[in-house]
């Protein structure tokens, strides 16, 4: 319990420290303006990401909507490296082994740049990590009633912070391989616990008759929340409106070599060599989990996304994709962690400043990651604000730092009450093309864009 605490309070506190102060570019403030208002961001919704918001905000006023829902995220990483490590602790990791492994993610880049930002992927880290903690804390009995229950549950919940979270199912069923149970029942338990988490999402179209501001899709009918869930504007599959890659050889070895790359950026040299002599002697490491549990979680959530969604090589989807390594790199601390017990299996001192030594070459990079001074996006916001002219009309056509900084500034801020945004798009203002231009499908906004401005 002493270690749990203070391992979440540290990094915690690390977390709250190099939180940007306010709203930050990408998805930022268009999930602090749906938190602040209970409203529907975009596709596929994330009702569990805004659900939590809102309570926390709510809970701890501090700062503006931003400020809070950065304030969610950092909480929402140092629970998750809590819950990894004490599944590794369930895994008969020793503790300088399994506190090694997880203050080695934490001092990652990528788990640094996402404890201080507003994001999905923080409650989706959480998930991934109650997941595998659920896993080592059922041991055999995971096929039960119970337990399988519950992890259909945090699944169905999960789902609700980032969808992605589908693929470790493989690793999840590899989990269950030659426990005790049937597989029958385990499986309609696990089943019914998803829908119950799942069910989370009828909180979208229940917003959504409601009209909040940040309201995409406006999802009060079945076709427009089917539509809405499988991201059908974005292409389902694909990571942005832009499409994927080629399907050849090469382009899916391109691919791989991205991901290596990104792996290898995240953990640095020592990180990759622990994984590394860990997945090589992982018989010997001494920990109680099957292998390809962890290796397929890597793989799954790793290689086979990109295979599978083939995003772009240009910057904009190559910027946008860092994030989505978050989860695989779950399935990768259960190989430092081997690395590390191997590295100390005759001298157990031998570990622990391999550990050290490992941790304090990734503080540099860890410390540059901190957001504490970013005012890019408020500042630009701002800026904008500042040169419109009393009840004046702005019309915004693309830029996703534009739209979400001032729906922040606006919605959640109650800046400039007087201006009238409008969106061309209709994506997250009115765009002046019909009360419901805002619920047609992407076809008829294009339609209805061309018979208005022709008039």
């Amino acid at each position: 319990m002493l270690e749990s605490s203070l391992l979440f309070l540290a990094f915690a506190a690390l977390g709250i420290y190099q939180a940007a102060p306010s709203v930050t570019t990408g998805d930022a403030g268009e999930f602090a303006a749906a938190a602040a208002t209970w409203g529907v961001p975009h596709a596929p919704g994330y009702s569990t990401w805004t659900v939590l918001a809102k309570a926390l905000g709510t809970a701890l006023p501090m700062g503006d909507w931003a400020y809070r829902a950065n304030l969610l995220s950092a909480l929402c990483m140092a629970a998750a490296l809590v819950l990894l490590c004490d599944a590794l602790r369930r895994w008969s990791a020793s503790l300088s082994v399994r506190l090694g492994a997880v203050i080695l993610l934490g001092l990652t880049p990528l788990w640094r740049e996402q404890s201080a930002v507003a994001e999905a992927f923080a409650p989706l880290a959480l998930s991934g990590a109650g997941l595998l903690w659920l896993v080592a804390a059922a041991g055999d009995r995971l096929l039960s009633p119970g337990p399988a229950a519950a992890l259909g549950l945090v699944f169905g919940l999960g789902l609700g912070a980032h969808q992605t979270l589908v693929l470790v199912l493989p690793a999840l069923l590899v989990a269950g391989l030659g426990k005790k149970g049937r597989w029958a029942p385990a499986l309609a338990y696990a089943a019914f616990g998803t829908a119950l988490g799942f069910a989370l999402h009828l909180a979208i179209p229940l917003r959504a008759l409601k009209s909040p501001p940040v309201d995409w899709g406006h999802a009060t009918t079945f076709a427009a929340f089917w539509r809405l869930l499988l991201r059908r504007d974005y292409g389902t599959f694909a990571l942005t409106v832009e499409g994927a890659s080629g399907f050849t050889v090469t382009e899916l070895l391109a691919q791989l070599w991205r991901f290596l790359r990104a792996v290898f950026s995240s953990f640095g040299p020592a990180g990759v060599v622990l994984s590394a002599v860990g997945a090589l002697g992982w018989s010997r490491s001494g920990l109680k989990l099957r292998s390809g549990v962890a290796a397929a979680w890597l793989l799954t959530a790793g290689p086979l996304f990109l295979f599978v969604g083939r995003p772009g090589f240009d910057p904009l989807t190559s910027g946008a994709l860092e994030r989505f390594y978050l989860l695989p790199l779950l399935g990768l601390v259960p190989f430092v962690a081997a690395g590390l017990a191997l590295l100390g299996a005759r001298v157990p001192a031998f570990s622990v400043v391999v550990a050290i030594m490992a941790a304090v070459s990734m503080i540099p990079e860890a410390i540059a990651a901190t957001r504490r001074d970013d005012y890019l996006a408020y500042d630009c916001g701002r800026a904008i604000l500042r040169t419109l002219p009393a009840k004046s009309v702005l019309v915004m056509d693309g830029g996703d730092d534009t739209f979400y900084s001032l729906s922040f500034l606006t919605v959640a801020s109650g800046l400039r009450p007087d201006v009238e945004l409008r969106d061309r798009g209709g994506v997250v203002f009115p765009g002046g093309y019909g009360a419901d231009f805002r619920a047609l499908i992407k076809e008829m906004k294009e339609a209805r864009r061309r018979e208005v401005e022709g008039r």
